[in-house]
């Protein structure tokens, strides 16, 4: 791969996981810093990630054959593939991994795609640097960004109008759900869960103001967070907009955010809100985000099978999760916020 001062105007396709993405959000910053105009190419999955971002010049979703079936897909990207052309593109910088759809995008683009598979090996935020840095580019980590938009504002006052969030008041949102392994079928029995009812313990040592603010979209989620709603000792609501720069408003707006080793981890991390990041199967310092104000709680490490990532030898036991406790919580909640 070699990159030409002469390109002024980019492709560039993410990694189409919701955390990866954030992640690799700063390179359109770095990009543009280049006097490079940024088209992304994003799956449906993480599109609104990089819609109103003043760094992009157009935001195109690409689709996915397992998503949206064979035919629609050929079609939509048949599409797709001649209003890329009217864009004229000087090159395609892809990060994310050569899947048939992108293949067949790419072969029908007269222009260079650099593509090279990120190194997993590395820390999620130096994947896209490293990346750059094979180009010969002198290039740093940097924070994530995503820009909520005036809707996405007013959906958010909306959704606490409904739910009687007021906020004004102190409030800590909290994302109980997680990603899943290849062979795991449900979050609620995913490596990286802890036990709902250990929310429940730390919600009931807060201080009385403060409001609890449950995320999460998918189904799974969605039945965890009225499980904790229906027990929590404070004024709880569920955040169930599937709308990623709208969830970063709330966050930017709330004192403090406890969450797994999950995308909302890098959302958070777009903002300046404090996080306590609780990780058990997965190292922190290979999947946290770039950003000082992070704490993170584990017990894990002490375990002989520590860090397994997909190669868990617990028989699912969560050994790693389970080894923390809310008063480990509690203890880095007091820590953050006074």
């Amino acid at each position: 791969m070699k990159w030409c001062n002469s390109w002024k105007r980019a492709i560039l396709v993410p990694m189409d996981r919701i955390g990866d993405a954030v992640s690799d959000t700063p390179a359109i910053s770095y990009l543009k810093s280049l006097g490079i105009e940024i088209i992304v190419l994003a799956t449906p999955y993480t599109t609104q990630i990089f819609e109103n971002n003043p760094h992009v010049y157009r935001c195109i979703t690409f689709s996915r054959k397992s998503r949206d079936g064979i035919l629609s897909s050929a079609l939509t990207n048949r599409l797709l593939i001649k209003d890329l052309k009217k864009l004229n593109p000087d090159v395609v910088i892809s990060m994310m991994r050569q899947i048939r759809e992108l293949k067949s995008i790419f072969s029908n683009l007269s222009v260079p795609v650099l593509a090279k598979p990120q190194d997993n090996n590395l820390p999620i935020y130096m994947r896209w640097v490293e990346f750059f840095r094979a180009l010969n580019l002198n290039v740093q980590p940097a924070q994530n960004e995503i820009y909520p938009n005036d809707q996405d504002k007013e959906s958010a006052v909306s959704w606490a109008r409904k739910t009687g969030i007021d906020l004004d008041r102190p409030s800590i949102v909290v994302h109980p759900g997680c990603a899943v392994y290849k062979n795991e079928k449900d979050i609620t029995n995913s490596l990286r869960s802890w036990d709902l009812d250990n929310y429940l313990e730390v919600f009931s040592h807060l201080p009385n103001d403060i409001q609890i603010i449950l995320t999460g979209v998918h189904p799974a989620e969605k039945k965890a967070n009225s499980y904790i709603q229906k027990r929590s000792p404070r004024t709880t609501a569920i955040f169930d907009i599937p709308n990623i720069r709208a969830m970063a408003w709330v966050i930017a707006r709330s004192k403090l955010v406890i969450t797994l080793d999950t995308g909302t981890l890098h959302i958070a991390a777009a903002t300046d809100t404090p996080i306590i990041g609780l990780f058990g199967p997965s190292d922190p310092g290979k999947y946290g985000p770039w950003r000082k104000n992070i704490t993170y709680v584990r017990t894990g490490q002490h375990l002989s099978c520590w860090p397994c990532d997909q190669n868990a030898t617990c028989g699912g036991n969560n050994i790693c999760m389970a080894s923390i406790t809310p008063e480990d919580v509690l203890d880095a909640v007091r820590g953050t916020i006074q």
